[in-house]
């Protein structure tokens, strides 16, 4: 593969949706064995421990899954459940700021000049609007506090989706009117 198949983040200046869910997938037959009119979306992320920084987008990192801060690619998934099922409908690859910033790594690996960094939040954003432009319904969005921000609350409200996400103990809230 090539880092163009395997590297979905945010193109710059645009959202864009990732390069394999332009068009349905093979997941697109599951949600419709699954959608029984409640489903919910679920973004959630994953790191893979990496060997070597020559890996598109590995960098020291924290991943749950390697037990804390070590090499490692981090992906952020979308997922579609129902009292049916489960199944993956997105991901995205965490392209950092390193990687961003680095043209000569950026060409070695193949990465397009047009990738841009984006932050955890802004990708599920991009996955919940690609999987709405393609028809999947859901009542709501779950999140830890990586998703908790701003930002993808008001995308879950624009989307008509309700939401439940994790927020940090030092998030104000507004006072009831």
């Amino acid at each position: 593969r090539t880092a163009c198949t395997i590297c979905c983040p945010v193109r710059c200046g645009t959202r864009r949706r990732c390069f394999s869910g332009q068009r349905p997938g093979p997941w697109a037959w599951a949600v419709g064995l699954l959608d029984d009119g409640d489903g919910i979306l679920i973004a959630d992320e994953t790191g893979d421990a990496k060997s070597s920084t020559d890996a598109v987008a590995a960098a020291r990192q924290h991943s749950g899954s390697v037990g804390g801060v070590d090499l490692c690619q981090v992906t952020v998934h979308l997922t579609f459940a129902s009292s049916a099922g489960h199944c993956l409908i997105g991901r995205r690859m965490c392209f950092i700021q390193e990687w961003a910033a680095d043209e000569e790594r950026r060409e070695l690996a193949g990465v397009p000049e047009e990738l841009c960094f984006a932050t955890k939040p802004q990708l599920a954003v991009d996955m919940l609007r690609a999987a709405d432009r393609q028809g999947i319904s859901a009542s709501f969005f779950l999140g830890d506090e990586v998703y908790g921000g701003r930002e993808l609350r008001t995308a879950c409200r624009e989307l008509g989706l309700g939401y439940a996400v994790g927020v940090c103990s030092i998030t104000r809230s507004p006072p009831a009117p």
